[in-house]
């Protein structure tokens, strides 16, 4: 066993043992070592900040301008051929911001959209 293990598992047999003093002074608690050290091994520090790539993450849901966006996309860049991605994004603002806003609380409330490709 590597010599920063071991000192690693005495400590916490240390701290173990005081706590289970603090918790109950009438009782001799058994300590595996061969547990702590499993613990030990198997838990590495995370980073600060560090995330688990793994967790599944909430999405929110779609806005309604974002809707609106995916909805009337494909019919744009039918339309106008030639424009780049930041032209066909310009053109659904535009005719975004001529909505009412009824038209757009409609957008909001729609649940979901799919696109056809």
């Amino acid at each position: 066993m590597p010599k920063t293990i071991k000192i690693c598992v005495d400590k916490l047999k240390n701290l173990f043992e005081k706590e289970c003093k603090r918790v109950q002074k009438d009782e001799k608690y058994n300590i595996d070592e061969d547990q702590i050290e499993k613990v030990v091994l198997n838990s590495a520090p995370l980073k600060r900040g560090s995330k688990n790539p793994n967790a599944k993450k909430k999405k929110r849901p779609l806005s309604g301008y974002m809707k609106f966006a995916i909805k009337n996309r494909p019919q744009i860049v039918k339309d106008n051929p030639k424009f780049a991605v930041t032209d066909v994004m310009k053109e659904i603002g535009k005719q975004w911001n001529k909505l009412n806003d009824e038209e757009k609380e409609k957008w909001n409330k729609l649940k979901e959209i799919k696109n056809k490709k």
